[in-house]
């Protein structure tokens, strides 16, 4: 007698095949992320596009995208789909699939800038989950140093239903640009291109993202050249102006302060990465 309870399950189950899988309603659908959330990298190494025009599976991955794939998966009722969970059924699992025509969009949330920086794209901008309910997207850089918001919406039957959101974190690029910048040292002390404490000074990316000095100093190495001065003529007179001779050269953030010789200065040339970023005079003084 105590097997008949088991035989009645192995009926129902076998009867329940019979059927095949069912196909999950809509309001029975949600989307989960699974991979890619929260990231942190750098803008843009160059401008990225707005949009993403369209994709084959030909299509390359560029090469200006966040480290890891976004990925997200659509459930049925918190599971996997083809196995369901069929609430208050005493037989366990049921079967179901998604339903035909579920789809996937991708959009990056873009600021209202005026600068015009952008948060970037997302490489697709629709994708077809797979059996399993996975759906994959690659995230290009965009240009805005902050936080950014892609939305992912499930679309069924070409109606939206739900969405949730992957959130990246841009930080600033090389530095490019320095502003309110004069250089003086005591002769004997070091020369020090970094200026946290002087009033008015900036240092910002290609795309006028500013960060910290300290940022900066801990991201990025400078190389700069001691260079030699002139005097030149200009409309208000004769004035020391940079050369393009070059007296030491090196990298970091500091070097040793170059001989006292007023009124004549010298001009620090500086870059990073090979990319110049300007000229700027140095004054030395006398110790004493």
């Amino acid at each position: 007698m105590r097997r008949y309870p088991f035989l009645a399950l192995a009926f129902a189950l076998a009867a329940c095949g019979d059927d095949g899988p069912s196909v999950a309603r809509p309001d029975q659908l949600a989307l989960q992320i699974v991979r890619g959330d929260r990231q942190v990298a750098r803008v843009a190494d160059a401008p990225a596009s707005q949009g993403v025009a369209g994709y084959s599976p030909a299509a390359t991955v560029p090469d200006n995208i966040l480290p890891e794939p976004l990925v997200a998966r659509i459930v049925i009722d918190g599971q996997p789909p083809s196995a369901a969970l069929s609430p208050g059924d005493p037989l366990g699992p049921s079967f179901a699939v998604l339903p035909p025509g579920t789809a996937v969009t991708f959009r990056v949330i873009q600021p209202d800038d005026p600068k015009g920086r952008h948060c970037g794209t997302s490489f697709l901008d629709s994708g077809v989950p797979d059996d399993s309910g996975y759906v994959t997207t690659f995230w290009e850089r965009g240009t805005l140093a902050g936080e950014c918001r892609m939305e992912v919406r499930l679309v069924v039957d070409q109606m939206p239903r739900i969405d949730t959101v992957f959130v990246a974190t841009f930080e600033p690029g090389p530095p490019a640009t320095f502003g309110g910048i004069s250089y003086s040292a005591i002769d004997g002390d070091t020369v020090r291109l970094y200026q946290p404490n002087q009033e008015g000074t900036w240092i910002a990316d290609r795309y006028h993202n500013e960060m910290t000095w300290q940022y900066a100093m801990a991201n990025y190495t400078p190389e700069w050249q001691l260079l030699d001065t002139d005097l030149r003529e200009s409309i208000v007179g004769t004035l020391w102006k940079c050369s393009d001779r070059v007296l030491a050269s090196g990298t970091g953030w500091t070097f040793p302060a170059p001989p006292v010789r007023y009124p004549q200065g010298y001009c620090i040339g500086v870059s990073f990465g090979g990319r110049h970023i300007g000229r700027f005079p140095l004054l030395v003084w006398p110790a004493d």
